[in-house]
């Protein structure tokens, strides 16, 4: 079955895969033993047959009172199969030319858990915002694991590092006095303002980054990527319409 599936990778169906291994197996043959040996019926075989020497993947070999059958070998299939790529491949820039603006952009999300999944989460947003800023909602930590607080402080000084800005909106909590304090969010190139617990007062942070909405639940360790241009545009407007009103 695995060999099956890889012929019809490089464009034969079902049939077709079962008759060109038939022939490699019986070599010169006659249709009825590509029938026994492919357990097709020997009209259907017949028909296949035709549809591979049309394909150019066998060959017909007249015999007297018969008609015998050729394959070709795997490596010209397999040559084939790339010349057909290199033949099409002129065209792609024409035809992304023309599907550009009409086909529907699949929206991706990425799901993380647990530490080691939110240790990922934090480096692809790292990896992207090197020199940059991003925004974001900045949860409390009040049932904020350890562990996450350690990871928190290892993120930070990477970002430090890499020169990432940030600036966030969180609510006004003695949890958070050690990151709100002036003097750490210079050091660590961030900007805070914070709201009152009436307000605002979440145990999720959401952040956003180029095309990007992360999501991430502290108390469950569990964080959310989405990459949609619309989301983020839309949430960054948000963000920036509560940090111009926000003191």
């Amino acid at each position: 079955m695995e060999t099956i599936e890889a012929l019809k990778n490089l464009g034969l169906n079902e049939k077709e895969a079962k008759v060109y291994l038939a022939l490699l197996q019986t070599g010169k043959s006659k249709a009825y033993v590509v029938s026994k040996y492919s357990g097709l019926k020997k009209t259907t075989t017949y028909v296949i047959l035709d549809n591979l020497v049309n394909k150019g993947l066998a060959h017909k070999i007249p015999k007297q009172k018969s008609m015998h059958y050729s394959p070709i070998s795997p490596e010209e299939l397999f040559e084939q199969t790339k010349n057909k790529i290199k033949l099409a491949e002129p065209t792609l820039p024409k035809l992304k030319a023309l599907s550009r603006g009409k086909l529907t952009k699949k929206v991706n999300i990425s799901y993380y858990e647990g530490i080691l999944g939110i240790r990922e989460m934090y480096n692809k947003l790292e990896k992207e915002m090197e020199g940059k800023e991003y925004v974001g909602f900045f949860a409390h930590i009040k049932n904020t694991p350890k562990e996450l607080l350690n990871l928190f402080d290892e993120i930070n000084e990477e970002y430090r590092k890499k020169n990432i800005k940030r600036r966030g909106l969180t609510v006004k909590d003695q949890t958070l006095k050690k990151f709100l304090n002036k003097n750490y969010a210079k050091k660590h190139n961030t900007k805070i303002k914070t709201l009152t617990k009436d307000v605002y007062d979440s145990e999720i942070s959401i952040e956003i980054f180029k095309n990007y909405t992360q999501i991430f639940s502290h108390r469950y360790l569990q964080g959310v990527v989405i990459n949609n241009p619309d989301i983020a545009k839309t949430m960054k407007q948000i963000f920036e319409l509560v940090w111009k009103n926000t003191k």
